[in-house]
């Protein structure tokens, strides 16, 4: 709703500005702008943390499929094995340099999932 109020207010101001050239307003009330750069970060950023929650839920599930527990995994366990694990490659994704972005950034944050699992598992082997 802000956002089409926004544009509203520049389209008036240009109007303005075209039939009065000696008015010179600019709108900088307006908080979002009026390209879509910012949402699309914010999809991507979205996108990326849901993938990070699903591999660090196959993850743990692995490790303790490779176990030899004839009850099977606790369910409890298992989440919360998968909360850790994604809370490592969330601060791995978040402090990773600016330098590296988007696609590189999540494979180094999913390759600390894998290599946390398997070094898990052969600690606890």
């Amino acid at each position: 709703m802000m956002q089409l109020v926004c544009r509203m207010e520049g389209m008036i101001s240009r109007l303005a500005e075209g039939a009065d050239k000696n008015v010179k307003e600019k709108n900088n009330n307006c908080p979002i702008p009026d390209n879509n750069t910012t949402t699309m970060n914010f999809q991507s950023k979205k996108i990326s943390l849901v993938i990070l929650g699903v591999t660090a839920i196959l993850c743990s599930r692995t490790l303790f499929f490779f176990f030899n527990d004839t009850e099977g995994p606790n369910l409890l366990i298992v989440g919360g094995l998968a909360v850790a694990i994604y809370l490592l490659a969330f601060a791995a994704y978040v402090f990773v340099p600016s330098k590296k972005q988007g696609l590189k950034k999540l494979s180094i944050a999913v390759c600390i999932q894998i290599l946390s699992v398997i070094g898990l598992y052969f600690c606890m082997k």
